[in-house]
């Protein structure tokens, strides 16, 4: 997809009614990509979750999308982040 793409329609179902065609911007956030949470549980062990809805091969192509799974990994693991 790119921002000269033609905008997608189709039938959509809300609370089991169908509803008239719509269009929908394919390049207008639509979910979140990436999350991150630090947490605290009650025994003292502290922690951090990386979660991500990329990562299947086409994705990885692009080297920002590398870069952020690495950068991820080493902010999970509390390592500092390479240069390159």
């Amino acid at each position: 997809m790119s921002p000269s793409d033609s905008k997608l329609a189709g039938i959509v179902l809300i609370k089991n009614k169908l509803v008239d065609t719509i269009s929908i911007d394919p390049n207008a956030p639509m979910i979140t990509s990436t999350w991150i949470k630090s947490y605290h549980i009650p025994e003292g062990k502290k922690g951090r979750v990386f979660a991500t809805t990329m990562g299947v091969s086409t994705d990885l192509v692009a080297e920002g999308t590398r870069r952020k799974l690495v950068n991820a990994a080493c902010w999970r693991l509390g390592i500092k982040v390479p240069e390159k």
